[in-house]
């Protein structure tokens, strides 16, 4: 008798472990893919908190320049330059371009900067300069002034140059738009690395005269990406429709220049898949080079992440 006591027992106690633990295993899921979807969206928050900023500072400026561009000619201007750069940390350099040509830029010193000018003092952290219009022609100049603590001088020089910053593409877009102009990644002319751009038009009497233009270093970036992710065990990276990564948290998987060509580092499907594509010295590769084809111009973000029920590890969350 109980044999078949036990006979029956057990079946039943089998069925109801297994129910138990498909229930309980179905619960665990969803609790994880719930917190991926809440990583999702603090990654999106994040690549929002990236852009919003610079744009709103663009936005403003441009409102001030067109209000009263002949300010801008002139040095006051630089310390509204110097305020606009310094609302948002990661912005690298922020500028004011008109159509004639006439050029002021006021910029962070980091070790690129540097490296790209042996002129430029030990001691500077800043950075302010105007290029003379189109009409001096020949003469025309750059004129550059250093600060080691804002507005303290600790050298000057000027030098001749050819810069026309209406060939940017991001001047291109802001002009044919009249919207924020979100580059893809290029060649900063000013120190020969890559930066990522955005510009937004100066109208003045309801005329284009000019714009207003904000760069972020691939550095700057990383650092951003690195001190706001998402989850304690997350990696949030910045890539182009292309898949080449323009910042990511660990440097040596970023964007680079390594005796001349640019390295660029390639999204691939799992962690460690990245791969390096080497571009012609002084060019970008055409997934890079290209032109957004959005007519207005919005920064396009997605995210993704590795499903939590394999290693409960969120991976790149990729802003485009």
């Amino acid at each position: 008798m109980s044999l078949v006591f036990v006979s029956l027992s057990i079946p039943i106690l089998i069925l109801i472990l297994l129910f138990s633990y498909y229930r309980t295993s179905a619960a665990t899921i969803a609790t994880l893919h719930e917190q991926v979807a809440k990583t999702r969206l603090a990654t999106i928050d994040s690549a929002e908190n990236l852009i919003q900023p610079v744009a709103s500072a663009l936005r403003l400026l441009a409102g001030v320049v067109g209000a009263d561009p002949a300010v801008f000619r002139t040095e006051q201007s630089r310390e509204l330059l110097y305020r606009a750069l310094t609302s948002a940390e990661q912005i690298d350099a922020i500028y004011v371009s008109f159509e004639d040509g006439y050029h002021r830029v006021v910029t962070r010193i980091d070790e690129s900067r540097r490296r790209s000018d042996p002129q430029i003092p030990r001691t500077a952290n800043w950075h302010s300069s105007y290029i003379d219009d189109f009409s001096a022609r020949r003469s025309r100049r750059r004129h550059r002034t250093f600060f080691d603590t804002w507005p303290h001088v600790v050298g000057e020089y000027a030098v001749e140059t050819t810069l026309d910053i209406r060939t940017l593409p991001h001047y291109k877009d802001a002009k044919a738009t009249s919207a924020l102009a979100v580059g893809e990644l290029s060649i900063n002319p000013d120190t020969g690395y890559p930066v990522f751009s955005l510009g937004f038009p100066v109208l003045h009497q309801g005329r284009f005269i000019g714009f207003a233009g904000a760069n972020l270093t691939v550095d700057i970036l990383s650092r951003f990406l690195d001190r706001h992710r998402a989850s304690p065990h997350s990696v949030t990276t910045i890539a182009d429709r292309g898949g080449a990564i323009v910042a990511y948290p660990d440097s040596a998987k970023q964007v680079q220049t390594i005796a001349g060509p640019l390295l660029l580092p390639l999204t691939g499907d799992g962690p460690g898949d990245e791969r390096l594509l080497r571009s012609v010295p002084g060019e970008l590769p055409t997934s890079l080079g290209r032109r957004h084809p959005d007519a207005d111009r919005r920064l396009r973000r997605t995210a993704k992440s590795r499903d939590p029920a394999d290693d409960r590890d969120d991976r790149g969350a990729h802003a485009r």
